[in-house]
């Protein structure tokens, strides 16, 4: 979950994607223009992004690579202090691409508002 139109506000830019601070990333490129709008800090917005992540450690090896931990200029870091909350083998068989949109726009629908503090970039893997 995230800020209403953030991707299309921030040009494309995304935390989940490698090419984030390229001048025009993959994200941008292929958004629609009725995408590209100012973001609103007050509703929320569920973005699906296919990481390159085949497993818990190689996600974990991603968050540390733009962690503080990785030794980066503070202007190339994405996560404070990355952390896995919880983890446990997917449940979900038979899943199309179909069935995976109703799932998340099912848990979307149950937080009808944004809140930075209470629901700031929840992320799940598969």
């Amino acid at each position: 979950l995230a800020w209403r139109n953030g991707c299309g506000g921030y040009g494309g830019k995304s935390n989940w994607c490698e090419d984030k601070l390229a001048d025009e990333p993959a994200l941008w490129k292929c958004m629609q223009p009725n995408l590209v709008t100012p973001w609103d800090e007050t509703k929320t917005e569920v973005r699906c992004i296919d990481h390159a992540a085949r497993n818990k450690a190689e996600f974990e090896e991603y968050l540390s690579k733009y962690s503080k931990k990785s030794g980066l200029p503070l202007t190339h870091q994405r996560f404070v202090e990355p952390t896995v909350y919880a983890s446990a083998p997917v449940r979900l068989r038979r899943l199309s691409e179909r069935d995976l949109a109703g799932h998340i726009l099912n848990y979307c629908r149950r937080v009808q508002t944004y809140s930075q503090l209470n629901s700031n970039c929840q992320t799940f893997t598969a």
